[in-house]
């Protein structure tokens, strides 16, 4: 089943969920309805008659727009939209007050009397209402822009000529889109906001559709009906000019000589296009991951399911938000993995199996087209089992907090996508991490491990290897909380790397009987880290230098600034690294000088001999064996370690 198609079934399942409800389903539109932001809300009588009108602020500004297939995808070419529109086409004493441009001469015929025309035709079927016939019967007066002149949302400049400059929300009174409210016995109805009229202009439009114009077959249904070539625009936000369907360039891309019409290519109806544009639409709009142009949309039938390209606490947080179930970041592995397991399923009990998850990543190539980069369906209990595997395999110490108010803490869990591209790739700017995301370079990676979530498949080495050597430079990367974030998400990607090659799952707490080199090294600069920073922090308390001694001075220790070349060339650099030391162990106690003597003793103890002595550089484990020895150092509650 292709998308257009899964789609188009979403889009069937949520209206009948609309109907099981007896009521509407927020946010999906029906066929021949699109999304504007209006600049002003006219308020209208009954009667037909002007009452009111007022700017529309921002956040109020989404309008529900009754449209016809060619004024959903307009560009220079008048085409009026069906009720709501921009002020040259719904004013039909536009050109009275606007004749200051050239351009204007012909916005009477060309706009005006083809906007009326459609809305009489409109007002005076079965299908119309009270308040499509108000409006009607109010803008074939010609007053509108007489009355927002009256009502000061429009001034006059020269000449009695309006003027352009005072624009609303950076929209010049010639561009404003109007929208209209009508008020009847003491109710006022925002038509926009009504969902039984915008369904009965929907009925309107497809009977004459399917009276006006030519049949064909329809790829999807397999039924004729009414064909479609000029396709939806608007998809992921108002003002969207990308569109997923196009087929308008008849001499670079579109048919390289294979077809000679846009049917033969790609053959489907109006109602099944409008249909699907719009279950994408409501999706994106619910739970997309939206990103520099990259849309991630996953959901089961139309409900929503847990999104891959989100980190471990968002599905957290997605669980408490769905359900009365509140499960929240685990300080333990093995929380971690009881939480997590506990979320999943609860956040998927009320979906009735069989089912399929649909995943869907589309990205804009060019301003006026977008691509559908990835789609794919699976069934739910595998989704379920490779969401909770990735989590599991990339579970490591990550800084969280649900609120920005809350003092963040250390908890378990994965990082995004779009983390791991950021320790992999990025780099520090203005006391950030960032990467460059006006190129694509960044969405492709995303995708790939999409690929790899949702798929199971193995995570591509090479995030590893960037991200590990940007975590063994820490001199490359000014701010430490920047270069913990990469250490941590490296170490994550590690363990994920061994894992998917057969080794055993990889714990967080410290494994003092393992033998491995590159791990036995990596504790031996932990040590050796964590004797400078405790010794310095004594040495020169109260300076700005040393703020603590549990990673969060300024100062760069030996071990920090060799860490790059230690993990080239352990054994010569450790004996360089260990002279260092020399003056730091003097301002240490009796007993916490022979309590990291003696650890470096037991740790040196643990290497064969050509080990130690070997020349070959580090594996990527030299970065756990140093994380977790430094972890315990840092918090271990053990007596011999004096209290400072």
């Amino acid at each position: 089943m292709g998308w257009i198609e899964t789609l188009y079934n979403s889009y069937n399942y949520l209206e009948q969920e609309s109907e099981r409800i007896k009521g509407s389903v927020t946010g999906l539109l029906p066929p021949a309805v699109i999304v504007q932001n209006a600049q002003v809300e006219v308020t209208l009588n009954i009667d037909g008659s002007f009452a009111r009108a007022n700017f529309v602020e921002k956040e109020d500004s989404k309008t529900n727009t009754p449209c016809t297939e060619k004024s959903a995808s307009r560009t220079a070419k008048p085409e009026p939209h069906g009720l709501f529109d921009n002020i040259m086409y719904v004013a039909g004493d536009f050109q009275k007050f606007f004749m200051n441009d050239k351009k204007n001469k012909d916005i009477y015929s060309n706009n005006f009397l083809p906007y009326i025309e459609a809305l009489r035709l409109w007002a005076e079927s079965e299908f119309s209402s009270e308040s499509v016939k108000a409006v009607y019967e109010y803008l074939k007066k010609e007053t509108l822009v007489k009355d927002l002149i009256e009502s000061k949302i429009i001034k006059l400049g020269k000449a009695n000529i309006a003027d352009v400059e005072k624009k609303h929300n950076g929209i010049s009174p010639d561009k404003f889109f109007i929208r209209f409210a009508v008020q009847h016995k003491g109710e006022r109805k925002k038509m926009w906001e009504d969902t039984d009229l915008l369904k009965l202009y929907s009925r309107y439009y497809l009977s004459r559709q399917t009276v006006q114009s030519p049949k064909s077959f329809c790829y999807v249904t397999g039924k004729t009906g009414y064909m479609s070539e000029l396709h939806g625009k608007y998809i992921r936000f108002p003002g969207d000019g990308a569109k997923l369907i196009s087929s308008n360039d008849s001499t670079n891309f579109t048919f390289r000589g294979r077809f000679d019409t846009p049917s033969e290519a790609l053959n489907i109806s109006y109602e099944v296009s409008e249909k699907a544009h719009s279950a994408l639409r409501y999706l994106i709009n619910r739970n997309a991951y939206k990103r520099n142009g990259l849309t991630v949309i996953a959901w089961a039938d139309g409900r929503d399911v847990l999104n891959p390209a989100e980190d471990t606490f968002s599905i957290f947080d997605a669980v408490s938000e769905r359900s009365e179930l509140t499960v929240v970041p685990a300080e333990t592995s093995e929380d971690f993995a009881k939480n997590l397991s506990q979320a999943l399923s609860g956040y998927y009990s009320d979906l009735e199996t069989p089912i399929k998850v649909n995943l869907m990543v589309v990205d804009a190539a060019s301003p006026g087209r977008m691509a559908v980069q990835y789609f794919k369906s699976f069934e739910i209990d595998d989704y379920i089992d490779r969401i909770t595997k990735w989590h599991s395999d990339l579970s490591w110490e990550r800084w969280y907090k649900r609120t920005p108010s809350e003092k963040a803490k250390l908890v378990f869990g994965a990082p995004s996508p779009y983390d791991i591209c950021i320790s992999a790739f990025g780099h520090e700017q203005e006391g950030r991490l960032v990467i460059n995301e006006k190129n694509k370079f960044v969405n492709a990676q995303i995708r790939r491990i999409l690929s790899c979530i949702v798929e199971g498949s193995k995570l591509p080495s090479e995030f590893m290897r960037s991200a590990y050597r940007n975590a063994i430079n820490p001199p490359a990367i000014k701010e430490e909380y920047n270069w913990l974030e990469c250490l941590r998400t490296s170490c994550s990607l590690i363990k994920k790397y061994y894992m998917d090659r057969g080794r055993k799952e990889i714990y967080m707490a410290l494994d003092k009987k393992k033998t491995e080199r590159s791990y036995l090294f990596g504790r031996l600069l932990a040590v050796a880290d964590r004797v400078e920073e405790v010794a310095f922090y004594r040495q020169n308390r109260g300076s700005d230098e040393a703020v603590g001694y549990n990673g969060s001075g300024k100062r760069l220790t030996a071990a920090k600034r060799y860490m790059n070349i230690f993990a080239k060339r352990p054994a010569s650099i450790w004996v360089n690294i260990n002279a260092k030391l020399n003056p730091y162990w003097t301002a240490l106690p009796a007993n916490q000088q022979s309590y990291y003597r003696n650890l470096i003793g037991e740790i040196c103890d643990l290497f064969e001999y050509d080990d130690f002595k070997s020349k070959k550089a580090l594996e990527p484990s030299f970065l756990l064996g140093y994380y977790q020895q430094k972890k315990e150092l840092q918090f271990n509650q053990n007596k011999t370690e004096e209290e400072l």
